[in-house]
């Protein structure tokens, strides 16, 4: 097997086998059982990825991953969800275990296998790096001409953000003194609050990655407790990651982004959602509206029911991977919660003809491949929407799961 084929499977006692990484990986399977985590052997081998069960990574996942960076073990992280995962679920595995890959069962055993090559098959990424450090664009620059009215308007705002760098510094401050008195509820709430005024200032002010890190802030104290010293140490490193980034954001100038609802100005009463947020989705919206269809865009997955709920959805391409869950578990769920809409799994061409067939057998659902046409097959396939239902054998759950 290839070094990029080691696998660790922590499988707690008595749980069924993931048998289907046997086929194609070289497994070892690490037994997990009531006992503390640090009583768990690792083998002799590094792996490149780790695989558990969601209620696995919940009982030993802090101390599993303290343990990887003592010992120098860079390994990415796959977690296996029994049903559709909560808002809290997904930003614990994503945001707290930095969980790479988000599978739910019932397992499709070719999809999954080919979804883990290519997470294994990316590059590991030196550092996390902020978007705006990335692009040399986000720099203020100010325009040659510049009328009094629209000079007034800027220097008003770069006050506005001034004050909100400092409130930003306060935060760090109260959060600071939180970590001292982690018991003391009046201070969460304070921390609390101020990361909830934040992220709607920042926001309005079109700080939007800033205001995500607030955001961000505002959950972890709003619905995160950690459990034990390990999971508290993650907590806390998460925290002080979040405020850092947002330092180095409010240190350039965020560019303002435009809204994720994006309306034609026809008056069509059903819609196409798409879902992800990449040059593919980007093109596709273009030549909807061109079309004259009406059209929304969102690229978070806590959103995704509200869209799909709000009613008028015709139907709903997915475009991209969202926090981890790849697009034919989007896919899979949507068909199954949302009958009423065709669902389009939207991919490129090299994306293969084995991906287009299993998900069409498995599920029954269409791949649109990049091409010059893929809107106006789109545009035929409402004109004869099928009613199809997702095979039984194949349906997700449609069940929160929750973290604690």
């Amino acid at each position: 097997m290839a070094d990029l084929d080691k696998i660790w499977l922590l499988n707690e006692e008595g749980a069924a086998p993931l048998s289907f990484l046997s086929a194609d990986f070289a497994v070892h399977e690490i037994s997990v059982s009531a006992e503390p985590a640090s009583a768990i052997t690792f083998p002799d081998n590094t792996p490149n990825l780790i695989v558990a069960r969601l209620e696995t990574l919940k009982k030993v996942g802090p101390s599993v991953i303290i343990r990887m960076g003592e010992s120098g073990i860079e390994a990415k992280i796959a977690c296996i969800c029994p049903a559709w995962p909560s808002q809290e679920a997904i930003f614990y595995l994503t945001n707290l275990l930095k969980t790479s890959l988000i599978l739910i069962e019932p397992v499709i055993p070719n999809l999954a296998i080919a979804a883990i090559r290519e997470l294994l098959a990316q590059k590991v990424e030196e550092a996390e790096i902020s978007d705006f450090q990335n692009s040399q664009e986000n720099h203020f620059k100010e325009p040659e001409h510049i009328s009094p009215a629209e000079r007034q308007i800027a220097e008003t705002i770069a006050s506005l953000r001034l004050e909100a760098a400092n409130e930003w510094r306060k935060l760090r401050v109260e959060l600071e003194e939180y970590k001292q008195d982690s018991t003391d509820e009046t201070k969460r709430m304070s921390c609390q609050t101020l990361a909830h005024q934040l992220k709607g200032c920042l926001g309005s002010l079109g700080l939007k990655k800033t205001s995500k890190n607030a955001s961000a802030i505002e959950y972890c104290l709003r619905h995160l407790k950690p459990q034990s010293s390990d999971e508290s140490l993650l907590y806390w490193c998460l925290l002080e990651k979040l405020i850092d980034s947002g330092d180095s954001n409010l240190d350039l100038v965020d560019q303002p982004e435009s809204t994720s609802l994006n309306f034609s100005e026809n008056n069509i009463a059903e819609w196409v959602l798409l879902i992800g947020r990449n040059e593919l989705c980007a093109a596709l919206s273009r030549e909807l509206k061109g079309a004259e269809f009406s059209v929304r865009t969102v690229d978070d997955i806590d959103q995704l029911d509200a869209f799909m709920e709000d009613g008028g959805v015709a139907c709903a391409v997915v475009c991209s991977a969202l926090s981890n869950l790849p697009k034919f578990e989007i896919c899979r769920y949507l068909q199954t919660s949302y009958p009423q809409a065709a669902i389009f799994d939207y991919c490129r061409q090299r994306e293969g003809q084995e991906y287009r067939q299993e998900l069409w057998k498995s599920f029954g659902i269409e791949v649109l491949c990049e091409s010059a046409d893929a809107a106006e097959s789109i545009i035929q396939a409402l004109k004869n929407k099928p009613s199809r239902k997702a095979k039984s054998s194949d349906s997700i759950k449609r069940k929160d799961i929750n973290i604690h």
